[in-house]
């Protein structure tokens, strides 16, 4: 049998069974189709993650002030901190030669609730320093700059807020750009009842995630 007589018998055997070769081939076309779909998301997924690797730098550590050890009868108290992390210390990584950056982070202690009072009103805030983009979590939606600066000034008294937060205080997306400027308060409540009121100004307003961000500065 020559290769001709083979093809002939073939599409003769194809053309009797169109069915059969019908859904051959879409089972055929579908497997490829899922194949080529799974590769090109595990390349995507692979891509990203070392995308943020890249971003967060795997030579990157976290430092948190040491605590004192109280047992297992105070697993939910605040423990005593026996080491802090101080603006010295914090200067003192800066100065050496194998650390390329230092960026801070603000915590409130455990009990410790914030509040941002502006014209009388006064909602509850989160707090945190403000951190360049590049440091953000890789899939997050890019901070988007509304109205004046997009990050408080390094010799500190100004903050950045977040649209969200004003939109809690009843003022608008269109409305934001008037603020800039105002005087406003940062309000830290303990647990007992005590206060501490910090003033502040606006600086600008954005779509960051963190309600208010503050300074390095003002930590």
């Amino acid at each position: 049998m020559t290769i001709r007589d083979a093809m002939r018998t073939a599409l003769g055997n194809l053309g009797r069974h169109k069915a059969r070769t019908a859904l051959t081939m879409v089972g055929v076309i579908v497997g490829i189709l899922t194949i080529v779909t799974m590769v090109s998301l595990g390349n995507g997924v692979r891509r990203e993650m070392r995308a943020a690797f890249d971003v967060v730098g795997i030579e990157s550590i976290q430092l948190r002030p040491v605590s004192e050890d109280v047992g297992d009868y105070a697993l939910f108290g605040q423990r005593p901190r026996t080491k802090l992390l101080t603006p010295e210390l914090v200067d003192a990584l800066r100065a050496r030669d194998d650390v390329v950056s230092v960026v801070t982070f603000l915590n409130l202690a455990g009990g410790l609730r914030a509040t941002f009072r502006l014209d009388g009103q006064e909602v509850s805030a989160s707090l945190n320093q403000w951190r360049p983009a590049a440091t953000g979590e890789p899939f997050e939606v890019p901070v988007r700059t509304l109205a004046g600066a997009g990050e408080p000034p390094p010799e500190g008294g100004a903050v950045v807020v977040s649209a969200s937060l004003l939109e809690t205080l009843g003022y608008e997306r269109d409305q934001v750009a008037s603020l800039l400027g105002r005087r406003a308060e940062i309000v830290l409540y303990a647990p007992r009842g005590e206060s501490q009121t910090i003033p502040v100004t606006i600086a600008g307003v954005t779509t960051q995630s963190t309600d208010v961000a503050l300074a390095e500065v003002d930590q």
